[in-house]
């Protein structure tokens, strides 16, 4: 349930960050937006677009993120979250605080992070794993905040939704959703997966994957 006006808070933030693609960032950032404007904070956003596919975003995600765009700039003492991959030649807000919400999914910190990362007042990770692997890759601890991830219970509802449909497979299917990349660990997962159940043939795992090159990739390995 949406906050009405009248008991609104103006929280002097900034969310910027990519909000319409398919990639993570942005469906974090859109829930996180929700998030706070169910628990009765406007803040404002600003978008950065990455990719030119649109993941047809509805209801109320869109009508918060729409919200959140058409405000303006706090004034006086605010926070921009750069809600962003940390990246050199990204530039910070004068006058604001800055912060990074990022993470990464290995055991320590890309090195073209760092610059960008020591530019900023704070750093979000989702979890205490990426505050032991940044710190690992050099980057000091006292400048890492865990904010954990949210979720949309409208969208999310299994009791609203049924199973999705899927061909050929045997068994308990698992399902996994992600960016076709290295650093998503895909070739691990389906190692651990073949360990699991090679000799039983009672299970499938599947992929649905995109790049962030745009191309789009399946992949399925039964047992």
């Amino acid at each position: 349930m949406t906050s009405s006006s009248s008991s609104a808070r103006g929280l002097p933030l900034v969310w910027l960050g990519s909000l319409r693609e398919p990639s993570g960032y942005a469906d974090e950032a859109r829930t996180y937006l929700l998030a706070l404007e169910r628990s009765g904070y406007e803040v404002a956003a600003r978008e950065v677009q990455w990719s030119p596919i649109d993941a047809g975003v509805s209801g109320p995600q869109l009508a918060a993120m729409e919200r959140a765009l058409a405000r303006p700039w706090p004034s006086g003492d605010h926070v921009w979250v750069h809600h962003l991959v940390p990246s050199p030649g990204q530039q910070s807000v004068e006058g604001a605080a800055n912060v990074i919400r990022t993470m990464f999914e290995t055991d320590s910190c890309p090195a073209y992070f760092k610059s960008r990362l020591f530019d900023v007042d704070e750093i979000w990770v989702p979890t205490e794993f990426n505050v032991e692997t940044f710190q690992r890759g050099g980057v000091p601890g006292d400048r890492l905040r865990v904010l954990p991830e949210t979720i949309d219970f409208d969208l999310y509802d299994p009791a609203g939704l049924e199973p999705w449909p899927l061909d050929g497979t045997r068994g308990f299917t698992f399902l996994t959703n992600f960016d076709f990349t290295d650093r998503k660990g895909w070739d691990l997962l389906l190692d651990a997966w073949a360990l699991a159940f090679a000799c039983t043939g009672s299970a499938t795992q599947r992929f649905a994957t995109r790049s962030s090159g745009g191309s789009q990739a399946a992949r399925q390995r039964r047992s």
